[in-house]
């Protein structure tokens, strides 16, 4: 049981960093040694039965670095510039390491230089499994948006009718005109 609360990987996660080990090849470098690692000390679970404290793919957790100030990332794979400063990728030390942890849990690596870093999980702020089982027990589904009331307001349409109508200097008559 001690194993399942160092880390869970959702069946998802797991396939793919068997996917990242196997591209990997024979190589074995550190990022390499720790992929192999990860994979067997994981307790893998489905989707529903991962602790909600657990660090997954997409999550958005607090962390700390050798004790200094906390750090929230997105956990991602793939598009690791996409959005820089707001994720932290999964094919990189860091992201690996937390990928699986459980809140509050440490543990010491090494950074992308070699140097030993202890990361510290403070806490998940979001993990999509979480939210999704939310959404079922609610009876919502994945993609519903929590029912609030909101005003949209199209500038446009209010240009036009503030000014009656007109309000456009421009004279082109567009394609009804045709």
């Amino acid at each position: 049981m001690e194993q399942s609360r160092r880390c869970q990987l959702t069946a998802k996660d797991a396939n793919i960093l068997e996917v990242m080990l196997e591209r990997r090849g024979h190589q074995d470098d550190r990022f390499a040694r720790m992929l192999r690692r990860k994979l067997a000390m994981a307790s893998v679970v489905l989707f529903d039965g991962v602790d909600p404290r657990a660090a997954t793919i997409n999550s958005r957790v607090e962390y700390s670095i050798d004790g200094g100030p906390p750090c929230t990332r997105i956990l991602v794979y793939g598009g690791e510039n996409a959005y820089p400063g707001m994720t932290l990728p999964i094919t990189t030390m860091r992201g690996l390491a937390l990928l699986g942890m459980v809140a509050p849990r440490s543990i010491i690596c090494d950074d992308e230089d070699g140097r030993t870093e202890q990361i510290r999980l403070l806490r998940v702020l979001y993990q999509p499994e979480a939210w999704r089982r939310r959404a079922d027990i609610r009876g919502g589904s994945v993609g519903t948006v929590p029912r609030r009331t909101c005003d949209i307001v199209l500038l446009q349409a209010r240009a036009w009718i503030q000014t009656g109508g007109a309000g456009s200097d421009d004279d082109d008559p567009g394609p009804a005109a045709a």
